[in-house]
């Protein structure tokens, strides 16, 4: 079987939906609980698009007045960490 041009065009848009449909830009809202190392999750939003999730990233630091730690964002004093799966 031998494909046109338009079909395996129309094959790879197909491939590259599914994909971008599979991966969802994640930002999670945790806080820590205190006993171990237990952080417990208060807001979890997935967005289209990664320039979206950064928006609300930036909105999120303001709000809670997070810092840069050690691979996150996080405010030592609430205990509230930010973290992403982009």
């Amino acid at each position: 079987m031998k494909l046109t041009t338009s079909q395996l065009k129309e094959m790879i848009r197909e491939e590259i939906q599914k994909l971008n449909e599979a991966f969802k830009p994640t930002v999670v809202l945790a806080k820590w609980d205190g006993g171990g190392s237990q952080h417990k999750p208060f807001s979890q939003k997935h967005f289209k698009t990664e320039d979206a999730a950064k928006k609300y990233i930036k909105q999120m630091i303001q709000k809670y007045k997070l810092k840069r730690l050690k691979g996150f964002w996080g405010n030592k004093k609430t205990g509230v960490e930010l973290t992403t799966n982009f």
